[in-house]
């Protein structure tokens, strides 16, 4: 159903911890560190929950996943892993 809820408890589609405050707080805004299943964070980039811009990525390999799943958001089969055969 449209609007409802696909990750009700927070621990089935991943976890956060507040990251170390930066040295100079007017420079850049706080951090979250975030854990998020793959398929979880396809969904809420192809529904167009969460923007890609508002991610950080610490190293190279996570910008290379990041990449990949955001091309995976944009396919027409692949905007939602969760969802069995229809």
């Amino acid at each position: 159903m449209p609007g409802e809820n696909q990750y009700p408890m927070a621990g089935q589609a991943g976890s956060c911890t507040e990251a170390e405050p930066t040295a100079e707080p007017g420079e850049s805004p706080r951090l979250l560190t975030v854990s998020i299943r793959e398929d979880a964070l396809v969904d809420l980039l192809a529904q167009r929950v969460l923007c890609a811009e508002a991610l950080h990525c610490p190293t190279p390999q996570a910008r290379r996943r990041l990449r990949q799943l955001l091309l995976r958001s944009l396919s027409p089969i692949g905007d939602s892993m969760s969802q069995g055969p229809n």
